[in-house]
């Protein structure tokens, strides 16, 4: 595709649409960026039916995304390109790290975490410009806003009050609908938190994984959805700490490991294009813990 966005930056070097040179005398100008509008290559796998026409087929998975990331570079003198170009040279170089790739457009922003592929191709144009080309895969597909959206909520708590009014002195007949003193009307009390939340995924076109936040205290800290079930059999202190990502199957209680401590591990994504309800609780219900969502809306 011809790269309309305002700003591409790939591991903290960022490339821009048009012209402009930084306070160093380069210019890097994104020309192309192939892979990021499309969607990524499907597995597909078919079995020829042995008696009949057709043939019986296995989920269609997308694979990983390839990118590649064309443009021009300019520096104000020759020695100045050189140097640029070398910088290029070390673009995500360590081979055990992803990197950010982040497209910053007109409908807003949006990133993935990619790794060198192949070589970075680059050439001479003059002795004050040149070409390049850097090949990309980003090993998870999908596109994610930039925003992180979060949602909290306590566990289930009964309403605060209950029915109250206010009837005039004994000896009348029928209801009086007096409210409490200084009110009219019955006052019906304010609903407690329900202990749970909903995240929202509807403007995405893939799953969302979510990042759960559990403060204790909490005695076998359970999470319940549609889409599974999470139950950590263990007791939070007050001061504890749980953090589980249900895209990763990451479980870290204070920073340490303690995946072998989850009970039932159901982890789950909100489907692209929904909305999903998380529910919170535990065995013993109090007012003190808290169960923090935090998510990005997903694209492939």
């Amino acid at each position: 595709m011809a790269v309309t966005s305002k700003v591409i930056t790939l591991a903290g070097t960022r490339f821009l649409a048009r012209d402009i040179y930084d306070s160093s005398g380069v210019s890097r100008i994104a020309t192309d960026l192939e892979g990021w509008l499309g969607t990524p290559k499907l597995r597909t796998a078919y079995t020829p039916l042995p008696f009949a026409a057709g043939s019986i087929y296995s989920p269609a998975y997308a694979d990983q995304r390839v990118l590649v990331l064309d443009g021009v570079i300019a520096g104000s003198d020759e020695a100045v390109l050189i140097r640029a170009l070398r910088s290029l040279n070390g673009l995500c170089s360590d081979p055990s790290q992803l990197y950010t790739l982040q497209v910053d457009d007109a409908a807003g922003s949006l990133f993935c975490l990619v790794q060198r592929s192949t070589e970075i191709l680059s050439k001479l144009v003059n002795p004050v410009s040149g070409m390049f080309s850097v090949s990309l895969t980003a090993p998870d597909p999908r596109l994610l806003d930039v925003v992180l959206q979060s949602a909290i909520t306590q566990m289930a708590q009964p309403g605060a009050g209950g029915v109250a009014w206010n009837g005039p002195a004994p000896g009348t007949t029928g209801t009086q609908w007096n409210g409490p003193t200084g009110t009219t009307g019955i006052a019906w009390g304010q609903p407690g938190p329900s202990g749970i939340v909903t995240v929202d995924n509807t403007a995405g076109t893939a799953p969302a994984d979510v990042l759960l936040t559990i403060q204790g205290p909490a005695t076998n800290p359970t999470i319940i959805t549609t889409a599974g079930v999470i139950v950590y059999g263990g007791t939070l202190s007050v001061s504890d700490v749980l953090v589980i990502n249900t895209g990763t199957g990451s479980v870290l209680l204070n920073g340490a490991n303690r995946r072998n401590l989850l009970a039932r591990a159901g982890f789950f994504q909100i489907p692209s294009g929904k909305t999903l309800g998380i529910s919170f609780s535990a065995d013993l219900q109090n007012n003190v813990a808290t169960l923090t969502a935090q998510w990005r809306t997903s694209y492939l």
